[in-house]
């Protein structure tokens, strides 16, 4: 895949679906959690204190794949569809996260490379590499909730086994493994002039098949609560905590076919420097 230059993108139909029956026994999924083409259509309804509720569709593809020193990496997209009308989509460069455990967290990405924002039909915009860590793409959980990727666990999540529970996606019945589990974990930013730390408390219910790509996930419910610290003014009242609520249930999936849907050539984002400033906070 080239640097987006003079590509032009087809939207395939969700109607291509290759249903696969059967589900893996193990907890983690295998190593390979998806390939090239490989796709995934989820309904979602997300609720976030500090904006409005929303509801429409989640689709997660694999649309191309590029060599970067002897290492596969994948560009992956995340296309949000709102029932309002509004589209955004979230492609970008990542490598296949070798560890990757839904029992900890649903990133199955890493060492993302490159990102590409367009809402709309708005101009695509990608997004210089200094400013990544502030535009990671989140998949369940809230990005919100991790100050540029600086996380870190302060106890192991608490897991507990869930009945197994069969779905039923595209005419094939999947069998699912399920789990419980709750996080507590702190990020932080620190500028010297400002020391911004987050406390995240969350809890987790999923259930999922090694028959679907991207970590199996068939149903999950997350929410999480967010509370707010300047470290360097221990004496202000903190802000009212934040609180997101995330569901999400498959409804198609495919191993082939999918492509990319960004539509232009992408410009730089001009981007402030601090967020968490006014005027400064970038694009959802």
């Amino acid at each position: 895949m080239t640097r987006m230059n003079r590509l032009i993108f087809t939207i395939i139909p969700f109607g291509c679906l290759l249903g696969i029956s059967g589900c893996g026994t193990s907890d983690i999924p295998s190593a390979k959690l998806w390939q090239d083409g490989a796709w995934v259509l989820y309904s979602q309804t997300r609720t976030d204190s500090e904006s409005d509720p929303v509801q429409g569709t989640l689709k997660l593809s694999a649309v191309g794949k590029e060599i970067l020193d002897g290492k596969p990496y994948y560009w992956l997209e995340i296309r949000e569809d709102r029932q309002e009308g509004s589209v955004i989509i979230t492609k970008f460069l990542a490598a296949e996260k070798q560890d990757f455990n839904p029992d900890q967290s649903f990133v199955f990405w890493d060492d993302v490379k490159r990102i590409i924002i367009q809402e709309g039909n708005n101009t695509p915009e990608e997004i210089p590499s200094q400013h990544l860590k502030r535009f990671a793409p989140s998949f369940i959980e809230s990005g919100k909730a991790k100050r540029f990727g600086n996380v870190k666990d302060i106890d192991a999540p608490e897991i507990t086994s869930l009945p197994e529970k069969t779905f039923t996606v595209g005419g094939t019945n999947l069998l699912c493994r399920g789990k419980r589990f709750n996080r507590t974990f702190i990020s932080e930013v620190n500028l010297g002039f400002l020391h911004l730390q987050d406390t995240t408390e969350s809890k987790t219910e999923y259930h999922a098949s090694n028959s679907v790509p991207f970590g199996g996930i068939v149903k999950v419910t997350h929410e999480s609560t967010t509370t707010t610290v300047n470290k360097l003014k221990p004496e202000e009242t903190p802000k009212a905590p934040v609180h997101f609520e995330n569901t999400m249930e498959l409804r198609q999936y495919g191993t082939s076919g999918s492509v990319s849907q960004i539509i232009g050539e992408p410009v730089e984002k001009q981007i402030l420097p601090f967020p968490f400033l006014k005027g400064g906070k970038p694009s959802s």
